[in-house]
């Protein structure tokens, strides 16, 4: 493997450690019970392996259940690095995948007991289900969410690929273009063709410059546990609500730091909000402490968020962004980076 161009990846994993912040951009069910992807994967898995499909197939299965409610994702579904070529075409898998979410659209959870078990039990025909539903052990199973990620990796191998560069990139751009729908923001250029920009001035190798621009792409996965009416403010936020954003690259990091072979990219990308004198969050991080690479992230960062409109402002022009920045620069942001960003983007 070339280290410079590709990088090990494992998509079951991955998808796994995103989960629970995916989950949060879909809707309750109409019994308002929290939407759980891996509750969706765990039951197309037991389906799945009750007949028997190959390895490979449950692979996909399980990450196809993770994104399959997603409408971004599935719009971008080539940017997901499956076994199965044209997933959406075959039939087995979107047969099990779309039972298993039908039976989670329709699971009433309370006080963690499924409380319309024969209900939904009898609500299929026998060709759709099987012995294993109606085997108290899989109800229960169920309502563990804490224990759901083992029972489900019970299932699946290790399907660990070298992945080129440029395919992370474009996943990981997909998980950035879901974190602005959900926050329903926009842009007219994404951080990460920035950040290339960047990183090529300072003649950052191949495999630095592809690390920092999935960094870029995953820096505020946070906020998809941040609430819809705090993202949705039409008005500046209050201290308690800026005290819940806050929280955003602490939320990051916790997502990033699950994925294999990621910890550099968790690090970079939870970095985002340090300042220089330590005023930052969530860590407090001096100067001393933070790279080249941390400093253009986080001015990075501060560069996006400006250029961007917002609810309850519109964007702000390169020469007003810069002058913002410059006065922030005063023991905060680098201000020699600060100077290059102005003349290269």
């Amino acid at each position: 493997m070339n280290k410079m161009t590709h990088t090990k990846f494992n998509l079951n994993n991955f998808l796994m450690s995103l989960s629970s912040s995916l989950d949060n951009t879909i809707q309750n069910n109409k019994h308002n019970t929290k939407y759980s992807s891996k509750r969706v994967a765990y039951i197309a898995l037991n389906i799945a392996s009750a007949q028997n499909l190959e390895k490979e197939i449950l692979s996909d299965i399980f990450s196809y259940s993770i994104i399959f409610a997603n409408t971004v994702a599935i719009k971008n579904i080539n940017s997901f690095t499956f076994n199965t070529q044209n997933i959406l075409k075959n039939k087995t898998i979107n047969d099990i995948v779309s039972l298993a979410y039908e039976i989670e659209q329709n699971l009433d959870i309370k006080n963690n007991i499924i409380v319309n078990k024969d209900e939904i039990i009898s609500s299929f025909s026998k060709e759709q289900t099987s012995t294993l539903f109606n085997t108290i052990s899989f109800w229960y199973d169920l309502t563990s969410d804490y224990q759901l990620p083992f029972y489900i990796f019970n299932h699946l191998f290790d399907f660990t690929l070298e992945l080129e560069f440029e395919k992370l990139i474009n996943l990981t751009q997909t998980i950035n273009d879901i974190i602005y729908s959900h926050s329903r923001r926009s842009y007219l250029q994404s951080i990460a063709n920035k950040c290339k920009v960047v990183c090529e001035f300072y003649g950052f190798d191949s495999k630095d410059t592809a690390r920092m621009i999935i960094s870029s792409n995953l820096i505020n996965i946070g906020l998809l546990h941040i609430p819809s009416n705090i993202l949705q403010k039409e008005t500046s936020l209050d201290s308690n609500e800026f005290g819940i954003m806050m929280s955003v690259p602490y939320h990051t990091n916790s997502v990033l730091s699950q994925v294999f072979g990621f910890d550099d990219i968790a690090l970079l990308a939870s970095s985002a909000y340090e300042k220089l004198n330590g005023s930052g969050y969530p860590y407090k991080t001096q100067a001393n402490n933070l790279s080249l690479k941390n400093r253009i992230i986080s001015i990075l960062t501060m560069y996006q968020a400006l250029c961007e409109k917002r609810i309850y402002r519109e964007s702000f022009s390169k020469e007003e962004i810069m002058k913002i920045l410059k006065e922030d620069s005063k023991d905060r942001l680098d201000i020699s980076v600060i100077n290059d960003i102005s003349k290269i983007l």
